[in-house]
């Protein structure tokens, strides 16, 4: 078989990542709009960040698998800054047509940069929300929590070759004893 960039498949994955952080981008300017405005109480904003939290996280996401499937490896590069090397970074809802509008791809470091960002900014802003309602982060699994934002920054980092930075997040997780480690034996 033969398959390219433009091949249906390929095409999909990439249009639909792109698809997601257009969606998230939408949602955090109107929920920033919407914060701005100073209309909600105190519990609304709580929720509300937590939602734009959620959205980074997700755009985060998006990015990391782009960058996965269509960069060179962050850690085996031998130019992490070369021109071209990353992916076009989309921050802005702004929809077109007009495909000269749309950014170049920036470079490996950018993109991993805005990556690690994005991840902080979710952790941040879900923490906020988790402490405000006094709930430990394991209760709340149906949910993107602060402990999924810290185990996704410790994957981008393994795979970024930062091993100190990934094991430090990862080390932080299992400290907290939420999520109990167990041995199974596969020779029973």
């Amino acid at each position: 078989g033969e398959f390219s960039s433009s091949t249906d498949e390929i095409r999909g994955i990439y249009s639909g990542f792109y698809s997601v952080i257009a969606s998230a981008n939408y949602f955090i300017e109107g929920a920033g709009k919407l914060l701005g405005s100073n209309t909600l109480v105190q519990e609304d904003s709580m929720k509300l960040n937590r939602f734009i939290g959620e959205a980074h996280f997700i755009r985060a996401f998006c990015y990391n698998g782009l960058a996965d499937k269509f960069c060179e490896s962050y850690k085996n590069s031998e130019d992490i800054d070369a021109e071209a090397s990353g992916l076009s970074l989309q921050t802005k809802y702004a929809p077109t047509g007009d495909n000269t509008t749309y950014p170049g791809r920036s470079t490996l470091r950018q993109t991993y940069s805005l990556i690690t960002r994005e991840l902080e900014m979710a952790d941040s802003l879900i923490s906020l929300y988790e402490e405000y309602v006094n709930v430990e982060p394991a209760s709340m699994s149906a949910y993107i929590t602060s402990d999924v934002a810290k185990a996704m920054q410790a994957r981008v980092y393994l795979n970024m070759g930062e091993n100190v930075k990934a094991a430090s997040l990862a080390e932080s997780l299992i400290a907290t004893e939420r999520y109990p480690l167990t041995v199974r034996n596969a020779y029973k």
